[in-house]
């Protein structure tokens, strides 16, 4: 038996738009967990450049929202159980059947894991479907109604098991757990201070059985942080529902404690049940530490104790071994740590102007650019050359729209071809899609194109487009250099006055010399 299952959805990273993306492909195609590559495999792309290829599809029907909710992606998986002995080279041609069913159009990147017992094949695949240009939907019902179906039909193929078959269990079922395992919203409450603390409470990450223990426990680290005495914690406890109904002395522990109730708990709870930092003594002394100024380091400790200045910081990350060493090294000479903070993205930008400028030179370097005249003649041709790509690009989408009825067709008909096969082999409750596609046929037919033609029609446009946007972006960054070293060469030359400057042609001059040019090329 297989199980499928959705493990994230993928979207753009703050800095990097897809950042987190590339680091998905990477970690379920990484060649330690897939012998070295071997079980990696592709649908609709080329593996090697699997990402490339779905930013292009995206930006072909201009879904590149910059929304940090923007569906970039989805990552699902398909296992089997470790007693079921399925070979990797099975599983990874049953998901592939699974993926040409039911993601058709769909690119995606597969990859079988050999690094566990039980064998299963990482799936992520594009939002934006290539053929249609419409974003995957996965309305409630999906997996037990489209999904399991299929997974089990496609298992009962090759010889292996339905999940009913094999541990009675129904995808119905499967589908309910699922939603009762999704995470709730940590709850929000309001202090006494007006400060608004988000509980760590652990009922709503998991939603499991209810602990009394961890909600009381949540509740007295809330009151820490609130209060400046262990009397004001008495208070504060006190103040948000708990009643503080016995306190002793334990001569089992040797130590004084207090008991608890109310807030719904159905009896007291003593407060060295929630574990020995809930101690008075140990409440006493977390309170104490917060205002508590940093430690003397003494010269001789050792670089594995710098760890604990992480606290500290302003960052939480874990320190790196360079870090810490310098750390060590500022302590020693009496340079206060907190002074050090290297700008990562000053260094960055610092970086980018390097290679800028040695790009520049070999522009300057290859083009013979040695004067004013000759860095005027160079931008002009780049500007040209910029507007001239761009009309080529509005001229493919200007081509393309007289297809548009052709290619919605044919994309239904794609859609719908999988569901009019199960109809046709006695799945009744497609009837729909059969009529559907059995339309989008006869349409096609009437218009005077096959299939085969559509579809090689289609991979026209988008090997031109991916052309179209290669030789554009080579070329703006030829514009965005020149045009650093003309202003350069301006600031620098008193020679080079405001006149010669103000000859340079708008981008209205240039834009109507490259469609003079563009339409000579095409009389020719």
């Amino acid at each position: 038996m297989a199980i499928f299952r959705f493990l994230s959805i993928i979207h753009p990273t703050k800095n990097n738009r897809y950042g987190s993306f590339a680091r998905c492909i990477n970690y379920i195609t990484d060649k330690e967990k897939t012998l070295g590559g071997r079980y990696n495999d592709s649908l609709n792309c080329t593996l090697d450049n699997a990402l490339k290829d779905m930013i292009e599809t995206k930006e072909f029907y201009g879904k590149t929202s910059d929304n940090k909710r923007d569906r970039l992606a989805y990552h699902c998986e398909l296992s089997w159980s470790s007693e079921e002995k399925i070979s990797y080279e099975d599983a990874l041609q049953i998901t592939k059947e699974f993926c040409e069913t039911y993601l058709p159009g769909y690119e995606a990147v597969l990859a079988t894991h050999t690094d566990k017992a039980h064998t299963h094949v990482h799936i992520i695949f594009n939002s934006v479907n290539q053929q249609t240009g419409l974003k995957y939907q996965c309305p409630d019902g999906e997996v037990s109604k489209i999904i399991g179906p299929l997974v089990d039909s496609i298992c009962k193929k090759h010889g292996f098991m339905t999940l009913f078959e094999s541990s009675g269990v129904k995808w119905e079922e499967v589908e309910e757990e699922r939603k009762k395992k999704k995470r709730k919203k940590p709850i929000s409450q309001t202090s006494s201070s007006g400060k608004t603390h988000r509980r760590n409470n652990y009922y709503n990450d998991k939603k499991t059985e209810f602990k009394n223990s961890d909600m009381v426990a949540a509740d007295f680290d809330e009151a820490i942080i609130e209060t400046k005495s262990i009397q004001e914690f008495y208070d504060y406890i006190q103040n948000i529902g708990y009643k503080i109904t016995r306190r002793g002395f334990s001569k089992k522990r040797n130590e004084e404690y207090f008991a608890v109730s109310g807030r719904g708990l159905s009896k007291a709870i003593r407060n060295y049940s929630l574990g020995s930092e809930y101690s008075i003594q140990n409440i006493e002394k977390r309170i104490e530490m917060k205002n508590k100024p940093l430690p003397i380091i003494p010269i001789e400790v050792n670089v594995r104790y710098i760890i604990p200045f992480m606290y500290w910081r302003k960052s939480k990350r874990q320190l790196t071994d360079f870090e810490k060493r310098q750390f060590y090294r500022l302590y020693k000479s009496g340079i206060k740590p907190k002074d050090y903070y290297p700008n990562y993205q000053e260094i960055k930008k610092a970086l980018k102007k390097i290679q800028d400028i040695s790009n520049q030179i070999d522009l300057i370097k290859d083009n013979n650019l040695t004067d004013s005249d000759a860095i005027e003649g160079y931008y002009n041709s780049i500007v040209d050359e910029v507007n001239i790509i761009k009309e080529e690009k509005k001229q493919l989408y200007v081509n393309r729209k007289p297809y548009k009825h052709m290619l919605d067709t044919y994309n239904k008909l794609k859609k719908n071809e999988d569901k009019y096969y199960q109809y046709v082999s006695g799945a009744t409750i497609y009837k729909k899609e059969y009529d559907e596609y059995i339309k989008c046929k006869d349409t096609l037919k009437k218009l005077g194109f096959s299939e085969n033609d559509v579809m090689k029609f289609q991979e026209t446009l988008k090997y031109k487009l991916k052309d179209i946007n290669k030789r554009l972006k080579e070329s703006q960054n030829k514009l965005s250099l020149i045009s650093d070293i003309k202003d350069s060469y301006y600031i620098e030359d008193p020679e080079y006055s405001q006149d010669k400057f103000n000859k340079i042609p708008t981008s209205y001059d240039s834009n109507k010399n490259a469609l003079e040019k563009s339409r000579e090329n095409k009389e020719r």
